[in-house]
């Protein structure tokens, strides 16, 4: 199935989880799942997303490493997906979480 055309009718989900897939997409593309999303989602839905993100840190050693050898060619600082998902979506909560490896961002909307 194509992200930017689902087959389900409009609010057909009240939860949609969405783990690393935005850093592999151009922000067109990424809007375009985006307004697909909103588009399935109940208005009382939640969506949660969850990436990898560029801290811009050199002491991010082993992040950086691993970032420049990820498929994904479009990993964003924090407020580039903000800015992303702010377009559809209001983000309530976000979080930072350190796997030891590499860092990423959750955000709850």
């Amino acid at each position: 199935m194509n992200g930017e055309n689902l087959l389900f009718e409009n609010s057909s989900f009240n939860l949609i989880i969405v783990f690393g897939v935005f850093h592999h997409l151009n922000d067109i593309q990424s809007k375009n799942i985006i307004k697909e999303m909103k588009r399935v989602l109940s208005d009382n839905g939640k969506v949660i997303i969850m990436e990898d993100v560029n801290i811009e840190s050199k002491y991010d050693i082993i992040g950086n490493v691993i970032r420049r050898f990820d498929r994904g060619k479009y990993i964003r600082i924090k407020d580039e997906y903000v800015s992303l998902f702010n377009e559809y979506f209001k983000i309530k909560k976000t979080y930072r979480l350190k796997s030891g490896l590499v860092t990423y961002d959750i955000f709850v909307c």
